[in-house]
């Protein structure tokens, strides 16, 4: 077995454990708790909900799984899933290994919105709402105070910090003056975090925007990737810096919402469990692949797109620049056409490329002219002490002529 192959087997078959584990555990988790249940149970009484039969176990072990148990299962594997994304998101577009989901201040903004639906008495659909609007509004707040400032990374670190203290202290302020008997405790209760009150309406409520975004995160991810590198990097790869940090941000704020809206805060998952997933070394890999030129192609050369081999720093340069050009032809859009300026490497330019005979040969006459010049000065000091030399001769000759004729 080669190592491409090894190296395939062993992808496959963790692909494999990591889509079987979770069902073993998803069904394991239905069987736990105080009311004794089965797992064969379990599977009988989800097949036949799932297909309009009736289950052949009493009322009440039917309503422990289908109303109680599959519902908290269901909220904790979507709030898993969506911190979890969303912190490595952070933490790769931050490059901060401490960055979370809360770190704009999306989790004290919900907070102060489900507090104050709580205080208003909105109702479970009032506190979601209330809880992804005031969510959003923080992190719309922390771009705000960011937008002023060129180094977007820090700044919208240190802005977060400042909203999520802001919606902190407004958290505090309706404690305060939120009744003790009644809604004091729904409000400590919801920020505990909690998922005990899950249910399939409210998943369903979140269920469509979840999808999109974490659909928007997974087609944006190569584009993560690159700005995890730093902003002159990502430029260079011909990314628009400021748009899609904004983009890729925004959509997991979206993500963090939408999960604290039926769960209220958790913490740790955002942070630890994106380090157990190193997608710091996927970054790597992937980007030595792309500039290595991929399987099946020799180090240091690709198929260009006329079928000649092209460089890969060449190729890199190339899609950065048309990239770029692109970039500026939407920011002006009077520039009817952009051409592109193909760039070549020093080594080609020595190497030389089939079809590039008389570019090659007026190279090669102009670093003889450029020889020429450099070597002019040194002929000149020669050539002058050569008609020194023959002055001198011509001049003893006469000499000798004259001392002649005398005697």
């Amino acid at each position: 077995m080669t190592e491409k192959n090894h190296t395939g087997f062993w992808m496959t078959l963790t692909g494999i454990v990591l889509i079987i584990l979770p069902i073993i555990f998803f069904l394991f988790s239905l069987a736990l708790g105080s009311y004794n249940v089965g797992p064969v149970d379990v599977c009988q009484i989800i097949w036949c909900k799932l297909t309009g039969q009736t289950p052949p176990q009493d009322a009440l072990t039917v309503n422990v799984i289908w109303q109680v148990r599959l519902p908290r299962v269901c909220a904790a594997a979507l709030v898993g899933a969506g911190l979890s994304v969303a912190g490595a998101v952070f933490q790769g577009v931050f490059r901060n290994p401490l960055a979370s989901p809360y770190t704009l201040g999306v989790s004290n903004g919900a907070g102060f919105g489900a507090a104050l639906a709580i205080v208003l008495s909105l109702g479970a659909a009032g506190i979601q709402l209330f809880a992804v609007a005031f969510g959003l509004l923080a992190v719309a707040l922390t771009f705000l105070i960011a937008s002023r400032s060129r180094r977007n990374t820090v700044t919208l670190v240190l802005a977060g910090m400042l909203i999520g203290a802001l919606f902190s202290s407004l958290v505090s302020l309706l404690k305060f003056t939120a009744d003790p008997l009644e809604k004091l405790p729904q409000i400590v209760y919801w920020l505990m975090g909690s998922l005990s009150g899950s249910s399939f309406d409210a998943l369903a409520k979140i269920l469509p925007f979840y999808v999109v975004c974490m659909v928007i995160v997974f087609l944006l991810r190569w584009r993560t990737n690159v700005l995890s590198l730093g902003d002159q990097e990502a430029k260079s790869f011909g990314l628009n810096v400021r748009r899609d940090r904004a983009v890729v941000i925004g959509v997991s704020s979206m993500l963090t919402a939408l999960v604290v809206s039926i769960s209220g805060i958790i913490g740790w998952v955002g942070i630890v469990v994106p380090h157990l997933a190193p997608h710091q070394t996927v970054i790597v890999v992937a980007l030595d692949q792309e500039i290595e030129g991929g399987d099946g192609m020799q180090e240091g050369q690709l198929e260009g797109p006329e079928g000649q081999q092209e460089h890969p720093d060449h190729r890199i340069t190339h899609q950065g620049q048309e990239a770029g050009h692109r970039h500026d032809h939407d920011r002006h859009p009077h520039i009817t056409q952009v051409r592109p300026v193909h760039l070549r490497p020093v080594a080609d330019v020595d190497r030389g490329l089939p079809g590039d005979e008389d570019q090659q040969g007026r190279r090669q006459d102009q670093r003889h002219e450029a020889r020429g010049k450099e070597d002019r000065p040194q002929q000149d000091h020669e050539e002058g002490q050569q008609q020194r030399g023959q002055v001198e001769v011509a001049g003893e000759a006469r000499l000798g002529g004259r001392n002649a004729d005398q005697q």
